[in-house]
């Protein structure tokens, strides 16, 4: 993992400062219809955003590509809005 950087993000109308950091690696995929029966490895990417103020990463960007069969699965799992407790 590396740490790129410290960015302002909005949220919701909502200001506040997170850290970018990204991973790159290899993951083998199970059997699955992707893998077109049997176990097969491929690239992984991703970056997250982790707010210090809320002590959680705010988002989750990933792609996995297989070679094999030229497929690639992307993924993005973020926080939409934050309440706060009067």
């Amino acid at each position: 993992a590396v740490v790129v950087g410290e960015s302002e993000m909005r949220m919701g109308g909502v200001a506040f400062k997170a850290v970018q950091i990204r991973y790159t690696g290899w993951v083998t995929l199970p059997n699955s219809r992707m893998t077109l029966g049997s176990p097969i490895s491929g690239t992984f990417k991703a970056t997250a955003w982790y707010a210090t103020e809320f002590g959680r990463p705010i988002r989750f960007e990933s792609e996995v590509y297989v070679q094999a069969t030229r497929t690639s699965v992307k993924e993005v799992v973020e926080f939409t809005r934050v309440v706060r407790a009067n």
